[in-house]
């Protein structure tokens, strides 16, 4: 915050924030700051990464820590394409922030019945 009146570079959340750090290269430090009232629902996550394919396989393991389906990491590209609903976010920092998505963590009930469909037609094996 600066001293002066102007505040338009003071950022302001509702609720608390939670502070995801990176390791500290000389004078710089990456952090990642996500308002907790935002993202309340444990149906929803906030992955980042590098690149697209970074975020693409951390959604794939968000979602297979999140249920009790099993499911194979050769169904991460239709995992993202069909089943995470991803909403890109704006992002800026250091180069392991350059992509960040807001991603549907889908039920159980809904996961499974998506997947026997999809093995059922042959999308995925």
């Amino acid at each position: 915050m600066s001293d002066n009146n102007d505040n338009s570079a003071d950022l302001r959340f509702s609720g608390s924030i939670r502070t995801c750090r990176t390791r500290k290269i000389g004078d710089v430090v990456n952090k990642v700051l996500v308002a907790t009232g935002f993202n309340e629902s444990s149906d929803h996550a906030t992955v980042f990464g590098p690149d697209l394919p970074t975020v693409q396989e951390r959604a794939f393991r968000r979602v297979d820590k999140a249920t009790t389906i099993p499911l194979k990491p050769q169904w991460q590209e239709w995992l993202w394409e069909t089943m995470v609903s991803p909403e890109k976010l704006y992002s800026f920092g250091g180069e392991d922030f350059q992509e960040a998505y807001l991603v549907n963590i889908p039920c159980d009930e809904t996961l499974e019945s998506h997947v026997l469909e999809a093995i059922k037609t042959g999308e995925i094996r």
